[in-house]
């Protein structure tokens, strides 16, 4: 994780994070077309326009650098709080008028952004919808679906249809520039949280209970998870109670 930190100038705080989502959304317009989440239930959800030509993402060095800052960072946003990691969020691709020719990134390109956006830190994504997928897109994924775990399979939904068209019709309005404002500032939201949770966590806050013949660790959740703002007071409390007490 550090070096991709070092290799795409990644300073982890809120600020370069912002500029780097900012960066990406203005490098590849209208890709992000919704973000929103439960701070009570841990849902949440990112709708994505798959329209957008991937390969153009990899063409040139500072495009690599743009979307894998962003995507850093999106991962981070999109997971503000430990529910939200627990319960896993959901994927929504629009697919009308994607071109398989242009817009299938390399496998080579993809595990290289998989690895450096997901592969550093815990997420789960709980469910990947399709809409408006060409047939060709779902004749594969049917002969594919015989060889993959059910488990797998069950995550993905492919052909999935809206009344409305594509999705766009729904997501991006009054404007598409309103739309893409409103998701950057739900996004910057969620980054923010996600950074403040982070810094609430202490490891200081947890004693481990002792047991009689015994060296235990306590509760393992409660030593690798960090603090959500919510519970922030909460942690708070139980400081000045062990003071006073």
């Amino acid at each position: 994780m550090q070096r991709v930190r070092s290799e795409y100038s990644i300073l982890g705080t809120y600020e370069d994070g912002v500029q780097a989502i900012r960066a990406f959304m203005d490098f590849a317009p209208k890709t992000l077309m919704s973000f929103t989440f439960n701070p009570h239930t841990g849902k949440s959800v990112l709708v994505i326009d798959g329209v957008v030509p991937l390969q153009e993402l990899w063409r040139e060095p500072k495009n690599v650098n743009i979307t894998i800052r962003g995507c850093f960072y999106l991962c981070y946003a999109t997971f503000p709080t430990l529910q939200c990691v627990r319960v896993g969020n959901t994927h929504v691709f629009e697919l009308e008028g994607h071109s398989w020719g242009k817009g299938v990134m390399q496998a080579k390109n993809f595990v290289k952004l998989t690895n450096h956006t997901h592969g550093a830190f815990p997420s789960v994504i709980k469910e990947t919808r399709f809409y408006n997928t060409p047939s060709v897109a779902n004749m594969f994924f049917t002969m594919v679906n015989k060889f993959i775990p059910q488990e797998v399979s069950d995550r993905h939904k492919v052909g999935c249809k809206f009344s409305g068209g594509r999705l766009s019709n729904f997501y991006m309005v009054p404007t598409p520039e309103e739309a893409s404002q409103r998701t950057f500032l739900n996004i910057c939201i969620g980054l923010k949280i996600r950074m403040e949770s982070e810094k609430a966590f202490s490891l200081d806050d947890f004693k481990p209970p002792a047991k009689e013949g015994s060296e235990t660790l306590g509760n393992p959740e409660r030593l690798l998870c960090w603090y959500s703002v919510e519970n922030k007071e909460r942690v708070e409390n139980e400081k000045r109670t062990k003071t006073t007490n």
